[in-house]
């Protein structure tokens, strides 16, 4: 069985997705595949540098997650043409992680894009993480991003009630980790 876990920035997706590694689950975060392709010497990093320009580009020679990310989330066009070019990519290469699991086994695609990146028609069921907005804001401000970054990308993302409304089951992160864990094993146990 294939799941996906998707949910807006500071939900704590991958957190609910880390709960499912731990019953067993094989998982495959997006945004470590993404990372990967956009390393230099492959293919979508030429392409990243083409479009955007060598202004992406951090002392390293390395696309700047943060520089692209500044650019992308302010600028509607650009963050169209950034997904149009990573979208396809990195569903190729789940799609190839995916033809190479051990049978039976369940896998968990990790995407805060999922829905908007087509990815539904690739798994069986989706899982929402959900979380109140001062709530996810606040994780955030903790982990050093900027509160000017937060908005921005919470801006462009879609609201949770347009999220859940493909939900085959919806996971509130809003209090604490044992309160998530036993929403996770319920699920778990569910599908088994």
């Amino acid at each position: 069985m294939i799941l996906g876990i998707t949910g807006n920035i500071g939900s704590g997706k991958s957190t609910v997705a880390f709960m499912f590694a731990k019953l067993g689950a094989q998982v495959i975060d997006a945004d470590k595949i993404g990372h990967g392709l956009q390393k230099k010497g492959t293919g979508v990093y030429d392409r990243l540098v083409e479009t955007f320009g060598e202004q992406i580009l951090g002392q390293d020679g390395e696309i700047s997650r943060s520089i692209l990310g500044g650019m992308v989330f302010s600028d509607p066009t650009a963050r169209l043409t950034l997904n149009s070019i990573m979208h396809p990519m990195i569903r190729e290469e789940i799609q190839k992680i995916i033809s190479q699991k051990e049978e039976n086994k369940m896998v968990i695609i990790d995407a805060a894009l999922l829905v908007e990146a087509g990815f539904l028609s690739d798994i069986h069921k989706l899982i929402v993480v959900i979380a109140k907005k001062d709530i996810r804001f606040m994780r955030l401000i903790d982990k050093g991003i900027p509160r000017e970054r937060i908005i921005s990308v919470m801006q462009t993302q879609s609201p949770q009630i347009e999220l859940i409304k493909d939900a085959d089951y919806i996971i509130d992160n809003s209090k604490t980790l044992g309160d998530t864990e036993i929403q996770v094993r319920t699920i778990w146990e569910e599908l088994q």
